[in-house]
């Protein structure tokens, strides 16, 4: 989900080309809460990428 998505509209269901729902980790619980219960399991969570120092 693109960072700033404020609402999850039920356009989703009934949709067969989603493979993943990519969400950060520590918002999981939070689209789960908003998401139609048939797409929790498309949730990706994905933990941040740490930069590299220089």
């Amino acid at each position: 989900m693109p960072v700033g998505v404020k609402e999850i509209y039920d356009n989703f269901r009934g949709c067969e080309s989603i493979e993943a729902i990519y969400v950060p980790a520590k918002k999981a619980d939070y689209y789960k809460k908003r998401l139609p219960e048939e797409l929790h399991q498309f949730i990706v969570e994905m933990e941040p990428v740490k930069k590299a120092k220089k």
